[in-house]
């Protein structure tokens, strides 16, 4: 038997639709999102806590 999946004529109306529900949920969640929300909550850490080593700091316009 090889390594190669085998994919049958039924399995790409399975896995089309499997990806349209994923994209759905990911469409969900971000419509539920909250803009600056990440911010806020490293505005309530404390102030005095510096950095820890592979953190990622946000720059503006840049994504984290």
């Amino acid at each position: 038997m090889s390594g190669f999946p085998l994919l049958l004529p039924g399995d790409r109306n399975v896995r089309a639709a499997a990806q349209g529900e994923v994209e759905r949920a990911f469409a969900a969640r971000a419509r539920r999102a909250v803009p600056g929300w990440a911010r806020k909550v490293l505005a309530w850490a404390e102030p005095g806590d510096p950095p820890r080593p592979g953190d990622k700091l946000e720059t503006e316009g840049q994504p984290a």
